[in-house]
């Protein structure tokens, strides 16, 4: 009978001594994940200002068919700097599907002309602080 109780005895310590580590462990953990939700996330910077400028398409004929010229202007009371990218509705072999325009100030009430666009071509104007503005030829 002593014995049967021994090993019962040494039985609960044992499984009492699992439950413990288990409820350590998970213990150690709570203040690294509470240290992670309070880590401070990086601010993104977010543009909600829409930019300033107004669009406007010309149409010409090119040897190719008809040829859009988009004109920008800054309806604002800063300069603006911006850059744009036109992105080819039409993939030529020998051209590359974009193309990056380098950057350019526009002053208040001043234009930007951007010549040589096809319909459907779509440019993306992006300033630092705005919110990007996409245009698709007509």
């Amino acid at each position: 009978m002593i014995t049967s109780n021994v090993s019962r005895l040494a039985g609960f310590r044992t499984a009492l001594l699992a439950v413990s580590c288990v409820f350590v462990l998970t213990l150690a953990q709570v203040p690294a994940m509470q240290a992670a939700e309070k880590s401070p996330k990086p601010a993104k910077e977010e543009p909600t200002n829409k930019l300033p400028l107004t669009v406007s398409f010309d149409k010409g004929a090119g040897a190719e068919g008809p040829q859009y010229t988009l004109t920008l202007k800054n309806e604002g009371k800063e300069t603006i700097k911006a850059k744009a990218e036109i992105l080819y509705s039409v993939v030529v072999h020998n051209r590359p599907k974009s193309k990056p325009l380098p950057e350019h100030k526009l002053a208040a009430g001043e234009t930007w002309v951007i010549p040589e666009l096809a319909s459907m071509d779509k440019v993306t104007v992006k300033a630092k602080g705005y919110e990007a503005l996409e245009i698709v030829v007509p």
